[in-house]
């Protein structure tokens, strides 16, 4: 007979069909059942856990917004994202105007030796190139100004939930 139904046992009984698929496959059915209660506890410790983490931020947050720290934030992140839109916009454009100088120069020395179609073709191209990337820069500017604008907006109004004191 298994050792699940041995009497004087303090451990819980199983049923027969249980005791003898523990038994089928050489797995001690007392053991089993300790590892599942131990799962059981980790998992009651993690939920637990999650529930005071989540106590914590949710009386932590009026704090916070009382000082106005979402107001800031958003200003804070916006400013920042702002300023780095112009300092992309800044190097590409400088970039476009280094490229369309240097085929202007080109096309300069091109004319001097009679060739004028090469010439028009490269101040065409130093123009080209210098729009594009004038263009570049300015959507991305644009880009990163309206997502500035939007988180700022966001925690603007995640602010105002709670009252100042």
């Amino acid at each position: 007979m298994p050792e699940c139904f041995r009497a004087g046992s303090e451990k819980p009984k199983m049923s027969l069909g249980a005791c003898k698929r523990f038994a089928d496959r050489g797995v001690n059915p007392y053991k089993t059942f300790e590892i599942n209660k131990k799962k059981e506890n980790d998992q009651m410790k993690k939920s637990l856990t999650i529930g005071i983490v989540v106590l914590a931020i949710g009386s932590a947050v009026p704090v916070f917004a009382a000082d106005g720290f979402f107001d800031r934030l958003g200003d804070r992140i916006d400013r920042r994202l702002d300023a780095r839109g112009e300092r992309i916009n800044d190097r590409l454009d400088a970039r476009g105007d280094r490229i369309d100088d240097r085929l202007d120069a080109l096309s300069e020395k091109a004319r001097a030796e009679g060739k004028t179609k090469l010439a028009d073709h490269l101040d065409r191209k130093g123009d080209r190139i210098e729009n594009h990337l004038d263009r570049r820069g300015d959507r991305i500017e644009r880009r990163l100004d309206h997502r500035g604008d939007r988180i700022d907006h966001r925690l603007d109004r995640f602010g105002r939930h709670f009252p100042r004191g």
